[in-house]
């Protein structure tokens, strides 16, 4: 990995990983390679809410985290305290996450690892006022949805032309 060649290919431009934790650690394990390169005093980070940035200022550059387990809206959405015991997803609510998407050159999406808990997933009813109104879905339903809503957003917002977009997802075990 060189990482000036890639500085000198991010200038000017913005890569956020979003996701959960594994794509936090992409996050920190890139901004690790990268930031022994720059001038001390021209790299910082700054934490708001779900985002986190790393800013490369001789580079006009930024890699960026997003935290967003489930891609759409949740009760686990907060950054710091989403280790709650009973998750509840809104599968057709993603404009809360994704405003912040908006303009990015490099987007790395992955969802995966929280959906392995239960056969079924809680999901907010549509008209609710609050997380306590929800109802059991099958996870692979909700997931679909999920995947539907973020899919349905890129195709309504993301010009291919300017943005890059990756998806990271879960792969087959291969043990019995």
């Amino acid at each position: 990995f060189d990482a000036r060649r890639f500085m000198e290919r991010m200038r000017g431009k913005r890569l956020m990983f979003v996701g959960d934790s594994l794509n936090r650690n992409q996050f920190y394990s890139l901004v690790c390679m990268v930031q022994s390169i720059l001038s001390k005093g021209r790299k910082k980070v700054v934490k708001r809410g779900s985002n986190t940035i790393f800013h490369a200022k001789e580079y006009r550059a930024t890699l960026e985290f997003y935290w967003a387990p489930f891609l759409v809206e949740s009760n686990s959405d907060d950054p710091n305290i989403h280790s709650i015991e009973h998750r509840i997803i809104r599968p057709e609510r993603i404009e809360g996450h994704a405003q912040y998407w908006r303009g990015v050159d490099y987007l790395i999406f992955d969802t995966y690892i929280w959906w392995m808990n239960t056969a079924d997933i809680k999901v907010r009813r549509p008209d609710s006022r609050s997380w306590s109104e929800h109802d059991e879905v099958p996870r692979i339903e909700a997931y679909g949805r999920v995947l539907k809503t973020w899919s349905d957003w890129l195709n309504e917002n993301i010009d291919p032309a300017r943005t890059s977009v990756f998806f990271m997802t879960i792969s087959p075990i291969h043990i019995r």
